[in-house]
């Protein structure tokens, strides 16, 4: 296997992307098994592995070609290098959304972190529905903010957060590729937090 991983290794540095795309799927399931293992429990409802996997993947077909050592060995440690490098990343952004990020209250920036809270709400209750008339207002105000987007924008965060469907299953769903749908939801999620304004006057009393 290593013979062959490192041929594939070399391959990937000349340029060929289906090389890079074949070494990706290989590791894909043990990265995804080390993020999880790493994300802080605080996070692990708004930080998938699947969305970090993607972060990194656009990464390392980006900087492949600047391997020197095409051995397994060598790839699989700076593969794993460069997820946990965005594992950090994506654990520093949110923890500044969280903190506000030295943006000022009302700042549809700033409110992101929330917004994914309250889809996570939507979700849960999609999935149970609640009794509570204040979740069911919830919900409907979610809704009614959602209609607001572009369709693709609302799809990407349905499919994403509400239906729970990783990055790469969303990308199926819309038919778009993976780095499509992240910068998608990247956008959505924005446009979101601006189309519905405080989400607190959602979250309070309807946790």
């Amino acid at each position: 296997m290593d013979d062959t991983e490192s041929e594939l290794v070399a391959q990937a540095v000349a340029g060929d992307r289906a090389a890079v795309q074949r070494l990706l799927t290989r590791h894909h399931d043990r990265l995804v098994a080390i993020i999880e293992e790493k994300v802080p429990a605080d996070l692990q409802s708004v930080l998938a592995a699947d969305d970090v996997c993607q972060e990194a993947y656009m990464a390392v077909f980006q900087q492949v070609g600047s391997l020197r050592d095409h051995s397994a060995r060598a790839f699989r440690s700076w593969l794993q290098a460069v997820v946990e490098r965005k594992l950090i990343d994506a654990i520093r952004a949110l923890r500044a959304q969280k903190r506000g990020g030295g943006k000022q209250a009302g700042d549809p920036e700033a409110a992101v972190s929330s917004v994914i809270e309250l889809l996570d709400v939507v979700a849960a209750h999609e999935q149970t529905p609640s009794r509570s008339a204040a979740r069911r207002e919830l919900v409907a105000g979610v809704h009614t903010a959602l209609e607001e987007l572009k369709e693709d924008h609302r799809e990407a965060l349905r499919l994403h957060y509400i239906e729970g469907l990783s990055v790469a299953g969303t990308a199926r769903r819309m038919g778009r590729s993976p780095k499509a749908v992240v910068m998608l939801c990247n956008r959505a999620l924005r446009q979101f937090a601006r189309a519905i304004g405080d989400p607190g006057k959602f979250l309070s009393g309807n946790a």
